[in-house]
């Protein structure tokens, strides 16, 4: 399609959509149907009502990669969310509320367009978070933070921050075969067998992290978790040998892990909180005050204890 047929159908829509606005409480009368009742005349009518309005939103977001028609396109599906999930009883304009709505789509859609990969919304708001947790943290204290601190500044488990951070520098990453960007053969291969760089560096944050945590719950409780996973260095042990170590039932020492998994539960959500707070406010992270060294081999270990506290924390 040229574009002049393109801005000829833009035109035959503007003039369509160029109807009385909706009144507040025109809104108000309308939203207590489409809950109540299920009205479609007035789902209907709010839809039409507000197609304007996504004419003007989307306007703001041309020239970055999508046209206009498709910016309104994604529009007007956020649109029709907007009017589902609009309760008059909150005492604000549709218009304000539905402004988000209509919002979202568009920008998930440039992300796509700009990306040869595609990006789930969520994923998309994820490095958002990330990016802006990143600058804010090296702008108070000049350095990158580690796995352990983002954790608590974007409120997410260590396990799925490196999700996002993997994603964020994959979406870096120039196209292969693009102009100018030719791969080297052999540059992108790497032993699968072994950690990356980036991975082996989280793992012995994590080893670290993990061991200042056991120093601060019950004895017994720790020592199960240190001989279970090996987190001292040594060799991973079964549930029955650390009961015959210490002298008690094999569902004693199950009983006692769980305890400790309640207890570790409870105090990473407090640190996370406390890490956010003194990073934005004081400068200081929880992990400054940690020991600055793990243990050989305890990095392995980490990852599956890791595995264990993420599932106890879903």
């Amino acid at each position: 399609m040229t574009a002049t047929a393109a801005n000829q159908e833009l035109d035959i829509y503007f003039r369509q959509i160029d109807g009385e606005l909706l009144t507040d409480e025109q809104e108000r009368e309308l939203g207590w149907k489409i809950i109540r009742h299920d009205d479609p005349k007035a789902r209907e009518r709010m839809i039409c009502g507000n197609l304007r309005l996504v004419v003007c939103i989307a306007k703001q977001f041309v020239n970055r990669g999508l046209s206009l028609a498709e910016l309104i396109a994604e529009g007007n599906v956020g649109l029709l969310r907007a009017v589902e999930s609009f309760d008059p009883e909150q005492g604000v304009r549709f218009s304000t509320y539905a402004a988000w709505w209509i919002r979202q789509p568009m920008k998930h859609a440039l992300i796509n367009a700009a990306q040869p990969l595609h990006v789930p919304p969520y994923m998309a708001d994820r490095i958002v978070r990330w990016k802006r947790a990143n600058r804010q943290f090296k702008e108070r204290l000049g350095r990158e933070p580690s796995i352990s601190e983002l954790s608590g500044l974007m409120r997410l488990v260590p396990r799925k921050v490196r999700t996002v951070h993997y994603a964020a520098r994959t979406l870096r990453r120039p196209t292969q075969g693009s102009a100018g960007n030719e791969p080297v053969p052999g540059q992108n291969l790497h032993d699968r067998r072994m950690p990356m760089p980036d991975e082996r560096a989280s793992n012995a944050d994590d080893a670290q992290r993990i061991r200042g945590l056991l120093d601060g719950i019950d004895g017994r409780q720790a020592s199960v978790l240190r001989l279970h996973y090996g987190l001292d260095g040594a060799g991973q042990m079964t549930f029955q040998e650390i009961a015959t170590q210490l002298g008690v039932t094999r569902q004693r020492v199950q009983q006692l892990e769980a305890m400790a998994f309640r207890t570790l539960k409870w105090r990473l959500l407090r640190d996370r909180r406390l890490s956010a707070s003194w990073v934005l406010h004081r400068g200081e992270t929880p992990s400054d005050k940690m020991s600055q060294c793990a243990p050989a081999g305890s990095e392995h270990a980490a990852e599956a204890w890791r595995g264990n506290m993420a599932m106890s924390q879903s």
